[in-house]
């Protein structure tokens, strides 16, 4: 070890002091391997820790639902406030209509419940194993209950097209309306809640959805339908900019109308 070696650790604050004028016998190298990797399991052992209690930079952290991985919208999350995006065209000689309407979004992965808002006449309430859809009035009053036996909390994240979706951008992170987000892509099988209970007919080709960069929350997702000559629906998509993942209110489960539940 060279003079410069020896002053740049001492200078770095080393607790190592290491001798170069004497040749180090076995049982000091010895001493001074135990010592390193004593040493370095501490690093490693801080390292642990700081993943797992959340102490890493938020620039830096690196979720469970990295891009290297499918992305399952399966964890608690709520936004009282979204926006909700139809595009419709009805025939070959109208121009593409777009409708916005007022939307929500309360899930609670542990108890496996939804709250959402669908449209702007339709709620849908998921519980683990059964679906109520509520129609409203004009009047935004609930005016019908239809219940789906067959459909519950996993079939309706599936039928969404949020399970198992996939990164097919690279590890960019690209920008939605301001947000730093991963796009993730799936194809949904099957028919669609929208056939089966709304008022458009549409076959879903392609979902994407935007998840935040940092909280991994789900900031919205959008729906491509194939185009036919009897389908109207080109395209949904529901954004919840102020996502925040974390249980919801418990009071936003309690809200199933009575018509649902008949005494």
């Amino acid at each position: 070890m060279t003079e410069k070696s020896s002053k740049d650790l001492s200078d770095g604050g080393s607790v190592l002091s290491l001798d170069e004028e004497r040749p180090a016998g076995p049982g000091i190298i010895v001493i001074q391997t135990i010592v390193v990797i004593i040493f370095m399991s501490g690093l490693v052992g801080a390292f642990y820790y700081a993943i797992n209690s959340g102490e890493v930079d938020p620039e830096h952290k690196h979720h469970a639902w990295n891009t290297s991985s499918y992305y399952s919208a399966l964890f608690s999350q709520y936004s009282s406030k979204g926006v909700f995006t139809l595009n419709v065209k009805p025939s070959d000689q109208m121009e593409e209509l777009t409708f916005h309407f007022d939307t929500y979004w309360y899930q609670d992965h542990e108890k496996e419940e939804i709250v959402h808002r669908v449209d702007n006449a339709t709620i849908a309430y998921v519980l683990a194993n059964f679906t109520f859809w509520v129609k409203l009035d004009q009047n935004q009053q609930p005016k019908e209950c239809l219940e789906d036996v067959h459909g519950g909390y996993l079939d309706y994240i599936q039928k969404l097209g949020l399970f198992e979706m996939e990164d097919r951008h690279s590890e960019a992170v690209r920008l939605r309306d301001g947000k730093p987000v991963y796009v993730y892509d799936s194809h949904p099988k099957g028919d669609k809640f929208l056939h089966q209970h709304g008022y458009l007919k549409g076959d879903a080709l392609l979902v994407q959805a935007f998840v935040d960069s940092h909280t991994g929350s789900i900031l919205g997702w959008q729906t491509y339908f194939t185009s036919t000559e009897t389908t109207h629906l080109r395209r949904t998509e529901y954004w919840f900019a102020e996502m925040e993942q974390e249980e919801p209110p418990e009071d936003a489960f309690k809200q199933i109308p009575s018509i649902c539940v008949p005494e």
